[in-house]
């Protein structure tokens, strides 16, 4: 009768919805009245549903807090007996309501209304804003909505927002900072000595740091410090509009409490929103804060115009650069190797490729580096707010150089440059120099000319030219083709153009198409095999009594394994040509190298894979060039299968992109795709090197294959329609050129099964069983639990 006469607009047939949404909840959740511990979970379920104040909901929550007292209140006290508040709900507060906090109090507030251990109230503690002359607070607290910052997503009842810090602070247990660095000083002013000992501080600010005197603090030690109480951090891949949407994400919590961090654990852990803990909070923070340099770097690059090649080594060179500061600066924690975390490669790869605030407020800087930074702000915002990174670059280029360890550090140091206008966004390259080594002169062969054979062909054809090591004359084999009544080889040494493969490109008149594969390697003392693996075979066969001896071999193939009797054995490119050949070793180059982005000359840099000593060197110098820069390894098969591997990930990747899943979610796939890549290499080589997965051939190819590659390219069509077959998407996409992804994954999934890996590798496994069609592409992330669950308050 209350709702009819006061609440029409909710009138849905006879029942009012104030009243029919909650009964339909508690029916769909088979909640029963048979005893007081189902009662008393009745006043959250009804107080999730935002209705008006007053509204039968409030009235019928009241009424069974009466009925469900004495059991709720044995619960709790069983519950909680062993926390601080001595049996008491606990009481949770957050502190910033703008778009990255409004979506976390979102989350918590949802969470304490399905867990009897929390108390049913969120304060939500946010700044004084005024929106169409109301103020802010109470636009939320009437509306369930927060229109500034969280338009179109609803906060359940649970959340009551507040404008005063300490009233929100007053007997909370759990404290959750969400807030900008210089509101965040204030905010702990304010409530410095109004907080209760025994609380915890959870730290989701990614921009707190102070430099101390010798030394650098982040935000959990700045807030334990002030507030006189422990903290824990919480940071991972978490763009603010995708989890206010409930996309899947991921992210690391750092507690050193066991207790506290399962109770933390416990506010955030979703079907949507996975957290992992790691026991070190300093861990957790060196990467998620510092790894805003990173982003504001993928900006940069944006902005500049460099290829994926470019921006996924300035990424790579990135992570490696702060993994080496933690190593240096906290050893302790730089032991729980939380790059390898969401707080760590998830994030790095978000903010980076994704659309937060410091990537995009870097590309539009390095459009005009000569603007204002509020007016570049303000362009992309709408607001004067810088980014974060801005102030990290500062503070830490600042450690830097009172350590005086600039040179150790030159990533730090360039971003500081280019931020403070010393030196061109487009300089950022340049702290990548290549090394110069000498060896003896030797011919080179290029047996491939497709689009990837044509691109090195261009690089080795200008490197001899410059070094007394080779001879000038580069051989280019070149599978015959007719082009307009043409061959291809005679157009390629008349005009100097691979017109199908790689046309715009201009090739050095040092190199020389050849069509016949024997001629090509008389005389050759490097060959350099860079063509689809699914013509290897062959070549060899013709090629191999003609292979002079002592010959060095290089493979730029990437993808290929032969696997033999159902997953028992394995053998990479590399050894298929070593034994062909009848030589010790195939070296092995792979890396974050898309052909066209190298043929432009955007930085790119790759990761040689080669035993011996001397042969490391003579190929780095074949390879090396300003524009294409090598790092060498023994790791050769660490090499090869990452380069192979990475061509899997990226149909998930590519099943993201056709689904259109957030950028939160596939970079968390992207994160446990390396780490499933990393422990498949390490099962089928155990001496295989754990930080190959750091260098270019693991984490930047990854990257570059994943947002530009042509096995993500595909898979994303097939995702879209995968009525077609993998052949088809070939024929319709790639104009001749082979995809390596779905024969890959066949083969993979061999090596996974004969080592009974399925449990340890789900994702590998789910893309097997797209890629067949056992499976839809949705399942893939179903099946990982990385799709987002249906949000009950939207």
């Amino acid at each position: 009768a209350e709702c009819r006469g006061r609440h029409a607009s909710h009138m849905t047939c006879s029942m009012p919805r104030a009243v029919r949404a909650p009964l339909q909840s508690l029916v769909r959740a088979r909640v029963r009245l048979r005893g007081a511990h189902q009662v008393q979970a009745l006043p959250k379920a009804l107080a999730h549903f935002a209705v008006p104040r007053g509204g039968c909901a409030a009235v019928a929550a009241k009424s069974f807090h009466g009925l469900a007292a004495p059991a709720a209140q044995q619960r709790r006290g069983e519950a909680a007996a062993a926390l601080p508040n001595a049996g008491r709900p606990v009481r949770v507060a957050c502190f910033g309501g703008g778009a990255w906090g409004s979506p976390v109090a979102r989350m918590v507030g949802q969470s304490v209304l399905k867990d009897s251990e929390f108390h049913s109230e969120v304060r939500l503690w946010l700044k004084d804003e005024t929106v169409d002359g109301k103020r802010l607070s109470v636009i939320i607290n009437e509306t369930h909505e927060n229109p500034k910052y969280m338009p179109g997503f609803r906060f359940p009842m649970s959340v009551v927002a507040v404008d005063d810090a300490r009233e929100a602070a007053k007997d909370a247990d759990v404290l959750i900072f969400v807030e900008r660095q210089e509101i965040l000083r204030q905010i702990l002013k304010d409530i410095a000595g109004h907080v209760k000992p025994t609380a915890i501080a959870v730290i989701m600010s990614k921009d707190l740091v102070e430099i101390g005197h010798n030394s650098l603090r982040f935000g959990s030690q700045v807030v334990a410090e002030s507030l006189g109480i422990k903290a824990a951090a919480l940071m991972g891949g978490t763009l603010a509009g995708d989890i206010a949407a409930g996309n899947f994400a991921e992210a690391t919590l750092g507690c050193a409490d066991e207790e506290k961090a399962r109770l933390i654990a416990a506010l955030f852990n979703k079907p949507n929103f996975h957290v992992s803990t790691i026991g070190a909070v300093e861990a957790v923070e060196l990467f998620a804060v510092l790894k805003t340099m990173v982003s504001l770097a993928g900006g940069i690059c944006d902005g500049a115009g460099f290829g994926a090649n470019t921006k996924s080594a300035m990424v790579r060179l990135g992570a490696v650069e702060l993994n080496k500061f933690a190593a240096r600066y906290f050893p302790e924690q730089a032991k729980f190797e939380a790059l390898h975390e969401a707080c760590g490669w998830t994030d790095l790869i978000v903010s980076s490729f994704g659309n937060s605030r410091n990537r995009l407020w870097a590309e539009a800087f390095a459009k005009d580096p000569s603007r204002e930074w509020e007016d570049v702000a303000r362009e992309v915002y709408g607001d004067t707010k810088l980014p974060t990174g801005i102030n990290i670059v500062n503070d830490v280029a600042v450690f830097v150089r009172s350590e005086q360890a600039e040179m150790e550090f030159p990533f730090i140091s360039k971003m500081h440059r280019i931020l403070t206008r010393q030196d061109p966004p487009a300089s950022l390259i340049q702290m990548a120099m290549p090394r110069v080594r000498r060896a003896n002169a030797m011919k080179v062969t290029v047996l491939g000319s497709g689009n990837w054979g044509t691109a090195i062909a261009r690089i080795v054809g200008q490197n001899v030219q410059r070094k007394v090591d080779f001879q000038k004359t580069v051989t280019m084999w070149v599978h015959e083709e007719q082009i307009d009544g043409r061959k291809l080889t005679e157009i390629i040494n008349t005009e100097h153009e691979n017109v199908k493969y790689l046309p715009g490109f201009p090739l050095p008149h040092n190199v020389v198409a050849e069509p016949d594969a024997v001629e090509a390697v008389k005389s050759a003392n490097i060959l350099v095999f860079v063509l689809p693996h699914q013509f290897l075979g062959g070549l060899l066969k013709q090629i191999a009594p003609h292979v002079a001896p002592g010959t060095i071999a290089v493979s730029l193939i990437k993808g290929h394994m032969v696997v033999s009797d159902d997953g028992k054995t394995l053998r990479t490119g590399s050894q298929v040509i070593a034994e062909a050949l009848n030589i010790p070793e195939c070296a092995v180059l792979n890396g974050a190298n898309v052909a066209n982005d190298v043929a432009t000359g955007n930085f790119a840099e790759a990761t040689l894979g080669c035993s011996q000593a001397e042969e490391s060197v003579l190929l780095t110098r074949l390879f090396d060039c300003p524009t294409f820069s090598v790092r060498s390894t023994t790791d050769v098969f660490g090499v090869e299968l990452f380069g192979g591997l990475k061509n899997v990930v990226a149909l998930a990747a590519g099943f993201c992109d056709g689904l259109g899943l957030a950028a939160n979610t596939k970079a968390a796939v992207l994160r446990r795709g390396l780490m499933e890549m990393s422990v498949l290499i390490a099962a089928i080589y155990p001496t295989s090197r754990p930080e190959t997965v750091e260098e270019s051939c693991g984490i930047a190819d990854l990257l570059t294959t994943c947002y530009s590659g042509r096995n993500r390219m595909c898979a994303e069509a097939f995702a879209r329609d995968p009525s077609k077959t993998w052949e088809e998407i070939e024929a319709e996409l790639l104009n001749g050129q082979k995809l390596q992804g779905p024969s890959c994954c066949m083969d993979v999934q061999g090596l996974i099964d004969h080592r009974g890996l399925r449990d340890q590798l789900p994702l590998l496994t789910a893309i097997h069983g797209a890629v067949t069609k056992r499976i839809t592409p949705q399942d893939v992330f179903t099946t990982i639990g990385f799709l987002a669950a249906p949000q009950l308050d939207n």
